[in-house]
């Protein structure tokens, strides 16, 4: 099958497209720059730059011929001296309304990768589902949410396919973000004040998402046109640092610290998503998705996260 996958030199991306081409399907690779010394002459790998994902792109050329679109391409991260709020709005929703309606009528199926933090913070431990109301809480889940609200309203009209993933943390070696900083902070021999955090976090390996996004190209037809996706197993901040610190090849550094103090230090080390992500809960019921498309999941998440240093 010919697939155009937007992001594909990104973390995720570079997983999603071996597995892409692992499967035998035709891809073109769409990255913000020219990617080097990367295999572009592999067979079934076509390589296109495109400049820039907004609400003037030109799409004409990456969608010829195109079967399936794997959309990963998108705004999370704060640039440096940019608008963040602006970029979320012209990337994620701006960006992907664009392509889908460039797609439609000659694209059989898009596939875009959304967030969890469509569903906002918890107000209670139940895992997060398919019927967990969206309450986006920022620029960039609300950028996500309105994205799936459009790609629904195309599949409505029946101009195409459409099919939301809203995934979690994703775990792999050279994670950006903060998985990234506490990799980098257990690989310098930090000792962190997690060891007393009883908190219980749904994760998502790269391979496994890279394995159900390649399910979703050859699943013949959803019930739905979102899902949640993660692991099937969450893990607390504590067992996440002694998986890193394993595929390190050494014991962990923990200690335990107060509850206002560790959130405190959390936010210093990297900002009030950080200390969420280190100290709360957010677990994911994935079992409808697992339903139609089948087990994407190879590893556990500690092993995932344990090789995420071994191969980093």
């Amino acid at each position: 099958m010919k697939v155009l996958l937007t992001g594909a030199n990104g973390f995720i991306g570079r997983h999603v497209l071996e597995q892409l081409l692992a499967g035998g399907h035709q891809v073109r690779a769409l990255s913000r720059r020219p990617v080097l010394g990367v295999g572009e002459e592999r067979e079934g790998l076509e390589w296109q730059v495109i400049d820039d994902i907004g609400p003037e792109t030109d799409w004409t050329d990456a969608l010829r011929g195109v079967e399936v679109i794997i959309h990963l391409a998108g705004h999370a991260h704060r640039a440096e001296g940019g608008d963040d709020d602006t970029a979320h709005e012209r990337i994620n929703f701006h960006g992907t309304r664009r392509l889908a309606e460039s797609a439609a009528g000659h694209v059989r199926r898009l596939i875009f990768l959304s967030s969890i933090a469509v569903h906002g913070l918890r107000e209670s431990d139940a895992a997060i589902d398919e019927e967990t109301p969206l309450r986006p809480a920022s620029a960039y889940a609300e950028s996500k949410a309105r994205a799936e609200e459009h790609l629904a309203s195309v599949q409505e009209r029946g101009w195409m396919e459409t099919l939301c993933l809203r995934v979690p943390l994703v775990v792999g070696p050279n994670a950006p973000g903060n998985l990234g900083r506490l990799q980098a902070a257990v690989a310098r021999g930090w000792p962190l004040p997690f060891a007393g955090v009883r908190n219980q976090r749904s994760l998502l390996g790269a391979t496994h998402l890279a394995r159900a996004l390649c399910g979703c190209i050859e699943t013949p037809a959803f019930s739905r046109n979102a899902y949640v996706l993660a692991d099937a197993e969450p893990l607390g901040t504590a067992d996440m640092i002694r998986a890193l610190a394993e595929g390190q090849g050494g014991a962990p550094r923990l200690w335990a610290l107060s509850p206002a103090l560790l959130r405190r230090t959390a936010v210093l080390l990297g900002g009030s998503t950080m200390a969420e992500q280190l100290l709360g809960s957010l677990t994911v019921n994935a079992s409808s998705f697992r339903r139609e498309v089948g087990d994407y999941q190879q590893q556990s998440t500690f092993e995932a996260l344990r090789d995420s240093m071994i191969h980093g």
